[in-house]
């Protein structure tokens, strides 16, 4: 997508999804911002932001528990705007966020563009392969699409969903995505049910 890289230090997490078991403080990427919010001595914060959550059209329920992902710099239009970790510590889980795609006001149209990001660019490495996809229902939304992925990091399998949702009259498109290495079929799909789409809540 457009800006696919802009917030490259949330997609990251991965590399600390692929190290759990090992020394949790492994750095980033070069070059990527540190992006677990720092209490005043330097420690990862552990402060509770779970519950109904809403960004622009996109409202959802954050499992209990999850702690935010400091998001830094100007955000645009598809960016990834806000992110979300099972643990600061040792995360092997992640939510991300995305009001307004830049993609044309059809799911399916904005579910391709993800899937190149993921195929053509390194965010998720030369191992992502998309599982499936398909058009759902979303709480609010004209038409959305359901992409399942998987990808490796190291010898970890990290498996993944999308939701894209599409409002063709007002033109907004909004994206969330879950991920982790030990989610199941069914935490994806009661996660999914707490998604719901506004495009009149968009700023």
């Amino acid at each position: 997508m457009k800006r696919m890289h802009a917030l490259a230090a949330i997609a990251a997490i991965g590399l600390l999804l692929a190290g759990c078991g090992e020394d949790p403080q492994v750095a980033p990427e070069s070059g990527a911002e540190e992006t677990v919010q720092q209490d005043e001595n330097g420690a990862g914060s552990t402060g509770d932001e779970s519950g109904e959550q809403s960004f622009g059209a996109i409202t959802l329920l954050v499992p209990e528990g999850w702690t935010p992902i400091e998001v830094t710099g100007e955000i645009e239009p598809g960016d990834w705007a806000a992110g979300f970790m099972d643990d600061a510590e040792d995360p092997t889980a992640f939510l991300r966020v995305m009001p307004e795609s830049t993609a044309p006001p059809h799911a399916d149209a904005a579910a391709n563009e993800l899937i190149a990001a993921g195929q053509f660019t390194d965010i998720y490495g030369d191992s992502f392969e998309v599982t499936g996809r398909e058009p759902v229902e979303l709480d609010g939304a004209e038409e959305a699409y359901e992409v399942r992925f998987r990808y490796l990091e190291g010898s970890t399998e990290i498996r993944g969903r999308w939701w894209v949702a599409a409002d063709r009259r007002s033109g907004l498109v909004s994206a969330v995505e879950y991920a982790g290495k030990d989610v199941t079929d069914e935490q994806f799909d009661a996660f999914a049910e707490t998604i719901e789409f506004d495009p009149r809540q968009a700023g």
